[in-house]
């Protein structure tokens, strides 16, 4: 169906008192003009960034997220948000409670996640841009990798954010190989939940990217580095102290993972695929 309809087919039950908010009034009136980014903007701060949200706008919001179409989206963070506008307050309850099932479908894992996403919300990290040369740049954003590499410019595709993420500040890690220049990886470290519960247990994740010119390749291997059961995850954490690339004997590079997760991965140093 198109996103068009399914607008138009809510806004005809809804009463039209529940309006009073202009600004979701506008988010609404913008996904229903195909302005997806604008409704996204107006609605987010409403359904997503506070703890007295307006169920209208989360309900809307992820008709949003749910309809951008080839760009990247989470199943999970949409049924969180249909999850989060089934209230008595929301005249489109019904609707929401349906869509929801018709994501998770009751599945354990998924109903988990779903939870997991009314509950503390969407993390997704804090976008920066790197530095890596006087001509090298890269920028991290929502869509994924922005290079700039002596003036030629490259995108690629990539999607971070999860229920009840947490992540740590971006950071970039440059390491020069013996008779080599410097090889650049961006790493990104998040604490991700397993249970919605009060002391649920949490594990650190390490994604990290290698960039070479303008490409951008994701390093494989399990992400799990570290562990911790609480209500949050630690306020501050020292990330050496459990993952770091550091040259073996032999001169081969190697993640390496500290502590009870330890292990150590060669980095792949073949042409970029």
């Amino acid at each position: 169906m198109r996103l068009s309809a399914v607008v138009v087919a809510c806004i005809l039950v809804i009463p039209h008192d529940s309006f009073a908010q202009g600004t979701t009034a506008d988010g609404v009136r913008a996904l229903f003009q195909g302005d997806r980014a604008a409704a996204e903007r107006i609605l987010k701060p409403l359904a997503e960034d506070r703890p007295d949200y307006d169920p209208l706008a989360a309900f809307f919001l992820a008709l949003a997220y749910q309809f951008r179409g080839g760009e990247f989206s989470d199943s999970t963070r949409v049924c969180g948000l249909f999850l989060k506008a089934a209230t008595p307050a929301n005249p489109l309850m019904p609707q929401a409670v349906t869509l929801a099932a018709a994501i998770h479908q009751n599945h354990p894992w998924m109903l988990n996640n779903c939870a997991l996403a009314v509950g503390r919300g969407w993390g997704t990290p804090q976008w920066t841009t790197l530095v890596l040369g006087p001509e090298h740049r890269v920028r991290i954003h929502e869509g994924g990798f922005t290079v700039t590499f002596n003036g030629a410019e490259t995108q690629t595709r990539e999607g971070w954010g999860g229920a009840g993420w947490r992540f740590l500040p971006i950071r970039l890690t440059s390491v020069a190989p013996a008779g080599g220049g410097l090889r650049h990886f961006v790493e990104i470290f998040t604490w991700i939940p397993h249970s919605p519960d009060d002391a649920p247990l949490w594990s650190l994740a390490w994604f990290a990217y290698e960039v070479r010119g303008t490409d951008v390749v994701r390093l494989e291997g399990s992400p799990s580095v570290s562990r911790h059961v609480g209500q949050q995850p630690p306020a501050s954490f020292q990330v050496d102290d459990a993952a770091q690339f550091a040259y073996d004997s032999n001169g081969v590079l190697q993640r390496i993972v500290v502590g009870d997760l330890a292990r150590a991965v060669p980095v792949e140093t073949e042409r970029l695929r």
